[in-house]
């Protein structure tokens, strides 16, 4: 084991802030040494870094040496698993509040700042969508799954990233989001998983400011979903439990809900606009039992593979007939791409005014399945045949992020096979097919 151990003597944290210390723009004691213009997110940074290398970091405070840090490192850490997240969050609380109660705490949320959630699309009864709730009776928390995900708001379809001015003098400006803080109610386990893995990929490397923007603005209420669409297959993934990067999470018990607060922003809601008592043993018993009832609907034979198999069963399946077969029925639409909560793609465009005087650089999701996708400016197209890119939109999935980050990249929300109109978008019968016949 490697151990870092550093000292900060300005400033000692009392023992129930300690845990807080890591949250990003953490206000507690430790703001008051804080330097004009400094963001408070400097130890939210270093946690995030320790836990992608596998490491551990901890606190520890006292009034005469102030506060020391210790981080761990194990010199025989291997890759995160293949539906790694975050590292677990720390339960500041967990509350209960009737279901009227709780409609009331949604009210007075939406009364005071931007409030989105699921509701139904158009009055249907069987479709779901993310949109601003104007008030309480619109939340529909018994949805199975949304048409789209919820990486719109942190990754819209359309932004501009760039106005320029042209002429003699040109010049271009960066045009970095100012979002509106915003509460999103409704988040399933597989989505709030799918939003954990997009937070590492566009805050690492080369951060994106207009996606961590809009992240740093978003507080986020997710629920155990209480039934399961026909497509889905996110307990047999691993998706069924988030432990982070939610601010507050509830259960369905009946007629109360069970609410947990892993943040400190998650715990300020509740005490300011609830009076919500701590939840009893009974209902917490209730909220187990009603997560296992749920998973004890579905059967775990109906996916012959394991989500950690799938590297290596995809490396010796490179050349496989099921991506000729498949890709004939292709109609190469991109829906999958586009309903999929964890692809990140996009295409940059230049559009200039009919004055020619002045214009924006935009960008707007793309997909690996359109023609055009891998085609560059000398005019190669490096994935020109539908085979090709049917092939590399599952090897993205289940191999390619796999390796470089070390999960594997689809939560088994369904929505690609819904979206598919040939129906060959289903990950279960491709993976399937693939362990099946390596097996004989």
């Amino acid at each position: 084991n490697i151990v870092v151990h550093v000292e900060d003597t300005g400033i000692a944290i009392p023992a129930e802030e300690l845990p807080c210390l890591f949250e990003p723009s953490y206000e507690g004691v430790r703001a008051a040494a804080k330097q004009e213009g400094e963001a408070g997110l400097g130890l939210a940074l270093v946690k995030k870094i320790v836990d992608l290398h596998g490491g551990n970091i901890s606190a520890n405070s006292s009034a005469d040496q102030g506060v020391s840090f210790t981080i761990t490192f194990s010199a025989a850490s291997t890759p995160q698993s293949a539906l790694a997240e975050s590292a677990p969050a720390r339960v500041l609380s967990t509350k209960a509040l009737s279901a009227s109660e709780f409609n009331d705490f949604v009210n007075k949320l939406i009364a005071d700042q931007a409030v989105e959630g699921v509701k139904a699309k158009d009055g249907a009864e069987d479709r779901f969508l993310f949109g601003p709730l104007k008030n309480a009776s619109e939340l529909r928390l018994d949805y199975d799954v949304t048409l789209l995900p919820p990486k719109k708001y942190m990754l819209p379809c359309r932004e501009t990233l760039v106005d320029f001015t042209l002429g003699d003098s040109p010049q271009a400006e960066p045009h970095v989001a100012q979002p509106q803080a915003t509460v999103l109610i409704g988040i399933h386990p597989y989505d709030m998983i799918a939003i954990n893995q997009l937070d590492r990929l566009m805050s690492e490397d080369n951060p994106d400011p207009n996606y961590c923007a809009r992240r740093a603005n978003l507080t986020i209420i997710g629920i155990d979903p209480t039934r399961v669409s026909k497509s889905a297959f996110w307990m047999l993934m691993g998706c069924d439990h988030a432990e982070s990067g939610f601010d507050l999470w509830l259960t369905d018990i009946g007629d109360t809900y069970v609410i947990e607060a892993i943040t400190t922003k998650g715990t300020s809601l509740l005490e300011k606009y609830t009076k919500a008592p701590d939840a009893t043993k009974e209902q917490l018993d209730t909220r187990e039992k009603s997560r296992k009832a749920l998973l004890d609907t579905l059967d775990p034979a109906d996916i012959p593979f394991s989500p950690q198999e799938l590297p290596e069963l995809l490396r010796r399946s490179f050349d496989h007939a099921i991506w000729k077969d498949n890709a004939e029925s292709c109609l190469s639409c991109g829906s999958c791409n586009l309903v999929c909560p964890t692809c990140y793609c996009f295409d940059v465009k230049d559009e200039v005014d009919l004055s020619l005087t002045k214009g924006k650089r935009y960008r707007t999701w793309d997909s690996c399945l359109l023609q055009d996708f891998a085609k560059v400016g000398t005019g190669e197209n490096f994935r020109e045949e539908r085979l090709e890119r049917y092939r590399h939109r599952f090897f993205r999935k289940g191999m390619y992020l796999y390796d470089k980050c070390g999960y594997i990249a689809c939560v088994g929300c369904g929505r690609c096979v819904s979206a598919c109109l040939p129906d060959i978008a289903d990950p279960v019968k491709v993976y399937s097919t693939l362990k099946k016949e390596a097996a004989e």
